[in-house]
């Protein structure tokens, strides 16, 4: 049976929000920039193939990310620091929520479009998309920010 200072450490942990939000930004950034820009530089792979497999990339990514949305808010309720953590965890929601709702859905119909040999029309989906991504992240490195300053005080 494991003694009572490794069952405190092992709460602390699952307490704690900056490892939830380090696995994430992690996860982020090897999709977006390792596995998406490996799939278009790929030799030989067609545009339309290379679409194909992104689009598939971020279809799983989508549901990774929904994960950790969860992991995050169940982290934030129990870390004792909810309230405070409250508005940065609404805005990374928010982002998330966005993403997948509007523009994921957009961004995947485009992708048919492409694979299908049609050009779709201008959109800007992909550069809020982006946009969203960088917002993300840096909130997610303020909420590791946040928490250790709350863990200090």
């Amino acid at each position: 049976m494991p003694d009572s200072s490794a069952i405190a450490g092992i709460k602390r942990i699952l307490s704690s929000v900056s490892w939830v939000c380090l696995l994430w930004i992690g996860l982020d950034a090897g999709t977006t920039l390792v596995a998406i820009p490996a799939i278009f530089s790929t030799p030989g792979l067609e545009r339309p193939d290379a679409v194909r497999a992104a689009s598939s990339v971020f279809a799983a990514f989508d549901r990774a990310q929904m994960l950790m949305l969860i992991l995050l808010l169940v982290t934030v309720r129990f870390s004792g620091h909810a309230r405070r953590l409250l508005i940065p965890l609404l805005a990374v929601t928010l982002l998330v929520l966005a993403q997948s709702i509007w523009l994921l859905p957009e961004l995947s119909v485009r992708a048919d479009q492409i694979a299908s040999g049609v050009t779709p029309p201008a959109s800007a989906a992909h550069g809020i998309y982006s946009t969203l991504e960088l917002c993300k992240i840096a909130l997610l490195g303020f909420l590791i920010l946040l928490e250790r300053r709350i863990r200090r005080e």
